[in-house]
């Protein structure tokens, strides 16, 4: 093992784990996935991927040991037999490009999913949404596990959202540490229900606010 591995951070995004499947950001099985960076090494924690020997039901069951640890260019930490998830590219992609965050959240909840398979952003209908820096867009479509995904995403959030949409997929949170990300996506996941009631309500009818 790399001296440079720490425990600390396996437990730790394993606890985050957990929370994602338990607070509805994660619907199940494998569904969307987290990662964290830690600042002092560089290293990226992320979950694993399901194999024969890994069975992931969902992600409440998910341990420590079960974790992934890389640096930014995909190279293993320490020797495993567990493979990154598959949205590692992505993972990798976006710490690359935006270096003061230590902390993605890549969920499938349902209000925010809803936006993504209609392929809309969802507009700043309340003050609320500055914390994602505005607008959430919803990024091009492009095939799970692949750079042309998190390019697309990096595309729509610039150099300042911390939030995104996938088409037909899901979104994407960050932050500087994972309590901001996890902040980020659960105010994401409020902030599209908000807008489908206030659509209906307002009979289609749908007014953003400047911040």
């Amino acid at each position: 093992m790399s001296n440079k591995v720490k425990e600390f951070w396996k437990e730790e995004l394993a606890v985050w784990t957990r929370k994602f499947y338990e607070v509805g950001l994660s619907t199940g099985r494998d569904s969307g996935d987290v990662s964290l960076r830690d600042p002092d090494t560089g290293l990226i924690y992320l979950n694993p991927k399901p194999s024969e020997k890994l069975k992931v039901p969902n992600w409440g069951v998910i341990k420590a040991e079960d974790m992934v640890v890389m640096d930014v260019e995909g190279n293993y930490a320490e020797e495993t037999d567990i493979l990154p998830t598959i949205e590692a590219p992505m993972h990798f992609y976006l710490y690359k490009a935006r270096p003061e965050i230590n902390a993605i959240v890549h969920s499938h909840a349902v209000w925010s999913t809803s936006f993504a398979a209609a392929r809309k952003d969802i507009p700043m209908v309340v003050y609320e949404f500055n914390f994602a820096g505005g607008q959430v867009k919803c990024a091009e479509y492009a095939k799970a596990g692949t750079e042309e995904l998190a390019r697309n995403v990096l595309d729509v959030m610039g150099p300042n959202s911390k939030a995104a949409l996938m088409a037909n997929h899901g979104a994407v949170a960050l932050g500087s540490d994972m309590r901001d990300a996890f902040n980020v996506a659960q105010y994401l996941e409020k902030m599209a229900q908000v807008a489908i009631f206030a659509f209906i309500l307002g009979e289609g009818k749908l007014q953003g606010v400047d911040i």
